[in-house]
């Protein structure tokens, strides 16, 4: 299974070449939120904006399949096809079978109401307060790292033992000192952030029906480096776009 994971990682830093430098902060975060499945546990995404967008498709990845199909078991097949006779066998061939993971931002009558009842800011901090429980894991996705609400929602998942995976963009913000730091600790430029929602190894051969998932970071030690690469590019870009204007 091991391999398994570590040939789809090798994969994506392939495609992705700066995520070499946080190769460990992403197997960190698959074992973290692989042990959050394992528990019977819930992972949680939240962002504002687009980084809310993020979330929804990484949630909507999660519940059904995603790399490949995810079939009912056996007996939860057969279950369907004794309740409803007519319908059974439709529902047992073509539902899969789902990772727990919600979006704090899908709740959109709840969400009103604790902006108007309690405070702006508390929107996704009530809903990860209702939901939310020990073990359980929280993506979140802010590309300065500092959006209060998305602050105030980690503040929750902390004060839960709920574990906290961040994602940013370059500098990090509070997130990058309370996300959980043996998973990423001051992310990646959010330029790359959509194209990493998730990578999903199935693990039915090992006993398990849920799947590994692997969130991503670009920033880590060779921040520097690779500010530096993208200055000698941009560079190079006005010195190409001179020339052509001369």
């Amino acid at each position: 299974m091991k391999d398994n994971v570590t040939e789809i990682l090798d994969r994506l830093v392939e495609n992705h070449p700066a995520l070499e430098c946080c190769r460990e902060s992403i197997l960190a975060a698959i074992e973290l939120i692989c042990q959050a499945f394992e528990s019977r546990g819930t992972l949680f995404t939240v962002g504002n904006g687009g980084s809310s967008a993020d979330a929804d498709h990484i949630s909507g990845e999660m519940l059904k399949g995603f790399l490949r199909r995810r079939p009912l078991p056996e007996k939860a097949a057969e279950c369907l096809k004794s309740i409803d006779p007519m319908d059974g066998e439709l529902l047992a061939a073509r539902l899969q079978e789902g990772l727990p993971c919600i979006p704090l931002g899908a709740f959109s009558s709840l969400l009103s109401a604790a902006r108007n009842d309690l405070d702006g800011q508390l929107d996704y901090a009530q809903v990860l307060n209702a939901l939310g429980r020990p073990g359980d894991v929280l993506i979140a996705i802010s590309t300065s790292g500092n959006s209060r609400n998305v602050h105030l929602a980690v503040s929750v998942a902390r004060s839960k033992n709920i574990k906290v995976v961040g994602l940013t963009g370059i500098g990090g913000g509070r997130l990058s000192d309370e996300a959980c730091r043996r998973v990423c600790r001051g992310l990646c430029h959010i330029s790359r952030l959509p194209c990493l929602p998730a990578v999903v190894s199935n693990r039915r051969d090992h006993g398990f029906h849920h799947s590994r998932i692997c969130v991503g970071c670009l920033r880590g030690p060779s921040l520097r480096e690779a500010e530096g690469r993208r200055s000698q590019e941009l560079k190079k870009r006005a010195s190409t776009a001179a020339q052509m204007a001369w």
